[in-house]
């Protein structure tokens, strides 16, 4: 998710309704996809959350340059009754531009997911699953490159039926698996499609015409995880893109609002989003912890606004997050998180505090 925003974004610095409870969500975000975070490593980030007043942890586990939480059923079938098996798309990815998997093929098992799910609970923290499609899909697509964009080795086709059939059960599946456990939000990704291609990203999908295809998915998406009880969420870049609100796009979803634009990226602004229904959860991207990249100091961390976003403000938004990025997964070699939990706790803990209580 970050991949794009850190050099080029930080340099310029039908509707179901809403499924809030009122309360504000405090929510720690962790790259579990690109870098493989051993239990006990995700355990200690837990306890960082709870004692910094954090209330969701956000458990993000596939990218392109990794695919890491193994349920025991990884089969997913398709309404033309084809089958496909995830299970040799588990560990590592690839390597692309400044992105790097950890290289240790490492990836958690549904046990070891179950053991930490009834940990944060233990915390008073909920689990928010974040799994990324169609784009940042690379790993699993290495192992079903039919299903590719032309050209590209993250995104999924959307004109390709199967392709989306495929992406939707992918979706399905995990939603399912954290329905089962009480889990009331699930993180669709849906930001930065097919940007490994000059000419594609949202940019490119709304000029060539095919951004009602991306629209259509968002909302068979969002859909799906309703369908399993939960509430969606989404990154916010292809979010009424280029500000155009003639495209019908589930107010249910809440939209986690990171960057108001790069590199001839023309988001929508946050109070836009808001006006058209839509909660907010600020996710500023000038405060992202980078590892291998720009690292959000705990005097910046301590300075966050709530109501302050890229380009703008919105008020009231439904809740603010925190993220930590492994983009470069690698810098620390395999070591099952130890180095990121020790570098970013005082920036986890200086941001939980400056959150609206």
């Amino acid at each position: 998710m970050s991949e794009m925003n850190q050099e080029a974004m930080l340099s310029q610095n039908p509707s179901t309704g809403s499924c809030s409870n009122g309360s504000y969500d405090r929510i720690l975000h962790l790259d579990a996809g690109r870098k493989y975070f051993s239990p006990d490593n995700i355990r200690k980030v837990l306890d960082l959350a709870a004692a910094a007043g954090y209330n969701q942890f956000e458990f993000y586990f596939a990218d392109n340059q990794g695919f890491r939480l193994a349920l025991n059923h990884l089969t997913v079938t398709t309404p033309s009754g084809n089958t496909y098996d995830l299970t040799p798309a588990l560990g590592d990815g690839y390597a692309a531009d400044h992105t790097r998997p950890d290289g240790s093929g490492k990836y958690l098992t549904e046990a070891e997911a179950d053991d930490l799910i009834a940990y944060a609970k233990s915390l008073n923290i909920e689990v928010v699953p974040c799994i990324e499609t169609p784009g940042h899909m690379g790993t699993i697509l290495q192992q079903f490159p039919q299903f590719r964009y032309e050209g590209s080795r993250s995104a999924i086709d959307l004109e390709n039926q199967e392709a989306v059939d495929f992406a939707l059960a992918v979706v399905d599946l995990y939603a399912s698996y954290f329905a089962s456990h009480g889990i009331r939000y699930f993180n669709i990704g849906a930001d930065e499609y097919a940007n490994d291609l000059p000419d594609m990203g949202f940019e490119g999908l709304y000029n060539k015409g095919r951004y009602q295809k991306f629209v259509d998915y968002l909302n068979a998406a969002a859909d799906l995880v309703i369908r399993r009880g939960m509430t969606p969420r989404a990154f916010n870049d292809g979010i009424y893109y280029k500000s155009d609100t003639t495209v019908s796009i589930n107010k249910a979803i809440q939209v986690c609002y990171w960057s108001s634009g790069w590199c001839g990226y023309h988001l929508a602004p946050a109070s836009l989003i808001a006006e058209q229904g839509h909660e907010l959860i600020n996710t500023n991207g000038d405060y992202y912890w980078v590892l291998g990249g720009s690292k959000c100091t705990p005097e910046k961390a301590a300075q966050f606004s709530d109501t302050t976003f890229p380009g703008g403000t919105a008020p009231k938004p439904a809740g603010s997050m925190f993220c930590i990025w492994c983009d470069t997964a690698d810098t620390d070699g395999p070591d099952g998180g130890d180095g990121v939990v020790r570098d970013a706790a005082d920036a986890i803990t200086a941001f939980g505090k400056a959150l609206k209580e």
